[in-house]
């Protein structure tokens, strides 16, 4: 979870089906996008920092990467501790569906993704 220092809201309406998340460090009140976390974690411009080779098995991306390697980058930011799977995973949204409006398909593929990790993960 998140240390002392780092609050998050989540809203969601229901009436047009849309939710926001804001993660805010109280330290500079400065808004936390979840890729400024992954690059945290991983360096500046991190090469998976959009997520896409986790949680879109349709894109490019997902190929560059075996399902071994998605697990190593996913329990690495996890056990960071800056942010929980489902922050990451409604950061993902909120990107998808607000920032990046024309590429909104790619959230379509995202329980698949998952389905798909954990599948194999469980059938080691």
């Amino acid at each position: 979870m998140w240390g002392p220092k780092v609050v998050g809201s989540l809203a969601h309406n229901l009436k047009t089906k849309t939710f926001t998340i804001s993660l805010k460090n109280n330290k500079n009140g400065k808004m936390k996008h979840y890729q400024e976390i992954v690059d945290e974690i991983f360096g500046s411009y991190y090469k998976h920092r959009t997520l896409r080779t986790l949680f879109d098995p349709n894109s490019n991306e997902w190929n560059h990467t075996t399902i071994e390697e998605k697990l190593e980058i996913l329990k690495k930011i996890l056990d960071s501790n800056k942010i929980t799977l489902k922050e990451l995973i409604l950061g993902y949204k909120n990107f998808y569906t607000f920032e990046l409006a024309n590429k909104e398909h790619v959230l379509s593929s995202l329980e698949d993704s998952l389905i798909i990790i954990l599948q194999n993960t469980l059938n080691k």
